[in-house]
């Protein structure tokens, strides 16, 4: 039971390593993106923002959501190092006589 439960933990850590990895090629691609839009400022771009939005705001916008999805991306990071460390340990523990 116990040797069951480290591999459940094992392939949890091994997905959230994945999951990581995933998410910082995705902020990563969207990050060069954003910084490419906001050198070129075209004109269509800024019709997708409701209202009157200069290019100094949507910059703060782009800013502060990158700024809160690293801030998650490194909750994540800290969920997997647990998950990994863990999953380690019960292996050890369940191969103690």
């Amino acid at each position: 039971m116990e040797l069951d439960l480290a591999a459940k933990v094992r392939a949890a850590a091994r997905a959230g390593w994945w999951t990581v990895i995933l998410i910082s090629l995705f902020m990563t691609g969207g990050w060069f993106l954003a910084i490419a839009l906001l050198r070129a400022q075209p004109e269509w771009a800024s019709t997708f923002w409701p209202g009157k939005v200069d290019w100094d705001e949507i910059r703060t916008i782009y800013i502060w959501a990158f700024g809160m999805m690293k801030m998650m991306v490194w909750l994540m990071v800290g969920l997997t190092i647990w998950l990994t460390f863990w999953g380690g340990r019960l292996k050890r523990l369940a191969k103690q006589p």
